[in-house]
């Protein structure tokens, strides 16, 4: 589930303007072994599309390389022009832990650990794993509190409708802009696609 010159026109908007060099830079053949964006090779249930953007955030630009050497030779290609930054993960290094689930399985409320919500490439577990291995999905912000209050703020926990419990115990919410998100999009689109 790599990309190609036909996704970058479809599935790339909305992303910042240091990724979108490195993406078409990608195509052009300037840079190798660009796998994508986090949000580009993830696929997402539309139950759990805002939860997952919200335990994402920024990191769901991230671009998934597969060395250090491709990632620094990306970062030099942004100096060289004035490209701003983005932020690179390689997945010969990046690795994550994931949450055992059993230890909230009797907790009410409790949907899944993120990284099992969504559909990804085998080979980009360890840097899917670091990003949402450690992230707890619940239906409702009350579920989400007790499960926090539980397991003494350890963990983040993000609900279905994007509410957030930080590691801590800080909360982050509140209502959404009508304009959809990279993965929500990615799901029309496919959709769309679907009907013709």
């Amino acid at each position: 589930m790599r990309m190609n010159a036909e996704t970058l026109d479809k599935d790339f908007r909305g992303y910042s303007k240091s990724v979108m060099l490195v993406l078409q830079e990608f195509v052009r053949g300037a840079l190798k072994n660009v796998h994508g964006t986090v949000g580009s090779l993830i696929k997402v249930d539309n139950d759990y599309v805002i939860a997952i953007e919200m335990a994402l955030g920024y990191t769901i630009q991230n671009i998934v390389v597969s060395t250090e050497e491709d990632g620094k030779d990306a970062i030099n290609y942004l100096k060289r022009h004035n490209g701003g930054r983005a932020t690179f993960l390689p997945v010969s290094s990046v690795k994550g832990n994931i949450l055992n689930e059993n230890e909230f399985r009797t907790d009410d409320g409790f949907e899944g650990i993120a990284l099992d919500l969504v559909d990804y490439d085998p080979e980009h577990k360890g840097v899917l794993a670091s990003l949402l291995g450690q992230v707890v999905v619940t239906d409702d912000l009350n579920s989400a509190v007790r499960i926090a209050r539980k397991h003494s703020y350890k963990y983040k926990i993000v609900t279905l409708d994007g509410q957030v419990m930080n590691i801590g115990g800080s909360m982050t919410g509140g209502s959404f802009a009508n304009n959809a998100g990279i993965l929500s999009r990615a799901n029309e689109l496919s959709k769309l696609n679907d009907a013709y």
